[in-house]
């Protein structure tokens, strides 16, 4: 589980073995609330994050708020499918 500083910006990678080959897949912090793309490369999915006191976030950026996000995963074409076997939390002291 990785932790960001809440002034930092950092690319979150996880590999995801149990994710169908070449599928795309978004992640939610949010409880499901909203969903973000991450880049892929084979099993390995990549998406950036910043803490509540970053600035200059670029396009595509997920603000997180301090305290523990929990992550989910989840198909683009098929999105009732979760990936069970994701990153479970972002911790930002």
């Amino acid at each position: 589980m990785p932790t960001i500083p809440r002034a930092g910006r950092e690319y979150v990678t996880a590999t995801l073995t149990d994710a169908p080959v070449g599928a795309a897949l978004e992640v939610s912090i949010d409880g499901g609330a909203t969903w973000h793309p991450t880049t892929r490369d084979g099993d390995t999915i990549r998406f950036l994050v910043a803490g509540p006191d970053a600035t200059d976030n670029p396009a595509g950026t997920i603000a997180l708020p301090a305290g523990r996000s929990l992550v989910r995963v989840r198909l683009v074409d098929n999105p009732e499918t979760v990936i069970r076997r994701a990153p479970d939390a972002i911790d930002i002291p």
